[in-house]
């Protein structure tokens, strides 16, 4: 598959989403952590809440080497309860939802 060309697959068991604001410091920690796991069936949501850091390049980096990633950027920051909400939105329209999901952070909180 191309890069950048996202599976149309529906076979994913789990959907992970990786709610993130500013968070290039550690970013790349967690992205290879999650890739990093034997268990690959997996898709990946990134929504980006207005990163004004070096976060987005991060993300798009990530997207565009690996189809199980789907980066979405919101252009104003909307808190991190919409955040939220933007990717649980785009995983019940857009993806292919796999029965399962879960969050992941970027950092603690």
């Amino acid at each position: 598959m191309p890069p950048g060309q996202k599976s149309t697959a529906t076979s994913v068991v789990v959907s992970i989403g990786l709610p993130v604001f500013n968070g290039a410091d550690f970013l790349t920690e967690a992205l290879e952590s999650i890739l990093a796991q034997d268990f690959e069936d997996f898709e990946l949501i990134i929504a980006d809440n207005a990163s004004t850091d070096d976060t987005p390049n991060i993300c798009q980096r990530y997207a565009d080497r690996d189809d199980r990633i789907t980066y979405i950027r919101h252009p104003k920051n909307m808190g991190r309860r919409k955040t939220i909400t933007m990717w649980s939105t785009h995983r019940a329209g857009h993806t292919s939802n796999g029965p399962h999901m879960m969050m992941s952070w970027h950092r603690g909180f």
